[in-house]
């Protein structure tokens, strides 16, 4: 073999050694347990559909909140509400608080009044006018729902309503 196709063959042995001696093994991954950093909420007032003002911190201090984005326009909004029904059967309100925020585009004050009338909604509606808080929590595509615990961080963060709140709920 010619010295420079050896050197060529050397060098490639020797990278690939290299490689394979830097990669961790499978079982070492596997050993590792993956932790999400802890995010906390922004906190934020917003007025509910009667005018009264809603800290978020206020609530999340006594239980969690699920923060709902929605708007009464939204297609896949509309399975939502029976199912955040389901949840405050479940849970006493000094276990979880529900804060439907309406993202304010599109919707009027009077509006989402109707619309909370029409579907007897029994959680908390507040309006988002101007989409203020929406922009803060980067909010792209609703309906979103966020999990935030008693110390403020966010646990759940999906565009589906959480099955079991429960795994989420516990204090690690």
């Amino acid at each position: 073999m010619k010295p420079k196709k050896l050197l060529c063959l050397f060098s490639v042995v020797i990278l690939t050694l290299a490689f394979a001696c830097s990669c961790s093994s499978e079982s070492d991954k596997e050993q590792k347990s993956f932790q999400h950093p802890k995010v906390k909420a922004l906190d934020f007032t917003l007025p509910d559909l009667d005018g009264n003002q809603v800290n978020l911190k206020e609530n999340y201090s006594k239980q969690p909140v699920l923060l709902y984005f929605w708007a009464t326009w939204c297609p896949h909004c509309r399975k939502a509400p029976e199912k955040l029904k389901k949840l405050m059967r479940r849970y006493d309100s000094d276990e979880l608080m529900i804060l439907a925020v309406d993202v304010g585009s599109g919707d009027s004050l009077e509006r989402v009044k109707r619309y909370r009338d029409k579907n007897h909604i029994p959680y908390t509606i507040l309006y988002d006018k101007g989409s203020r808080v929406t922009r803060s929590y980067n909010v792209r595509g609703i309906p979103l729902f966020i999990l935030i615990d008693t110390d403020g961080n966010i646990v759940y963060f999906s565009h589906e309503v959480p099955e079991n709140l429960d795994r989420f709920l516990k204090k690690g």
